[in-house]
């Protein structure tokens, strides 16, 4: 089986509710959290064959917040984005499917999350 690992992990403070980060987005965040994981690793954004997020509470992120994090994150708009809403488990299903995609062959390098702003929500 091909090994498969996680090469870099970035995310936001953890705020509280109409603290700080209020006046941030879902897609705002998500979009710091992966520049910096990118940056932390010197990993062009064009590398990027597939990003995929999960996000439970979308009202007012707009359409796919994914695909808007990865564009916001220097992404090529030619990247696929997915946007995952599974509740508790969307950030985990995101790990799982970007796995699949490298073990199945159909990518080797995905871009995995997940985001939320509660304050937002």
């Amino acid at each position: 089986m091909k090994k498969i690992a996680i090469v870099s992990a970035k995310r936001t403070p953890i705020g509280r509710f109409r603290g700080k980060l209020s006046n941030y987005s879902a897609v705002e965040l998500g979009t710091k959290a992966l520049s910096a994981a990118l940056q932390a690793i010197n990993l062009k954004p064009g590398a990027i064959e597939q990003v995929i997020f999960g996000n439970v509470l979308q009202s007012g992120n707009g359409q796919n917040p994914a695909r808007q994090i990865g564009i916001n994150a220097g992404i090529p708009n030619t990247t696929p984005g997915m946007t995952i809403n599974e509740v508790c488990g969307s950030g985990l299903k995101s790990i799982i499917l970007g796995k699949q995609l490298i073990q199945l062959g159909e990518a080797k390098v995905v871009a995995v999350g997940g985001v939320e702003s509660m304050t937002n929500a």
